[in-house]
């Protein structure tokens, strides 16, 4: 079973300002920040292949090899919970594949490698190279 916790994104600060777990309580009083300027990225329970922890949000930078002619494709993906094919699942999501979203835990194995070069909040800049 993976671990449920968010990541926080204040707006306006446009920084990281904690980790919540689902058996804390946030209630406007308990918060530095007002809620409204609050994002929560969900944790995927997936790490890259560094181990670092993917959240939703995360931009992965993505490399395949294809076992038969040893080739190799490269491409920049969102993270997102939820999609039109997979609505209860983390999706990846990038204009090459046919479908446009793919779930992201079947991108995890030996013939693929998958680092995370950002998120969408600090780095949307890194989509537009995709």
């Amino acid at each position: 079973m993976r671990e449920i916790k968010f990541r926080i994104w204040h707006k306006k600060g446009k920084e990281w300002c904690g980790i919540l777990h689902p058996n804390e309580t946030i209630s406007p009083y308990s918060l530095e920040y007002e809620q409204e300027d609050l994002v929560f990225c969900q944790f995927t329970g997936l790490k890259d292949s560094n181990g670092k922890e993917i959240y939703e949000g995360d931009i992965l930078s993505i490399t395949e090899y294809e076992d038969d002619s040893n080739r190799e494709y490269s491409y920049i993906v969102e993270v997102r919970f939820g999609g039109r094919e997979f609505p209860t699942a983390f999706v990846i999501l990038n204009k090459r594949f046919s479908r446009g979203e793919d779930v992201l835990s079947c991108r995890i194995g030996p013939q693929r490698n998958m680092i995370v070069i950002g998120n969408i909040l600090e780095n949307p800049e890194l989509l537009t190279k995709s």
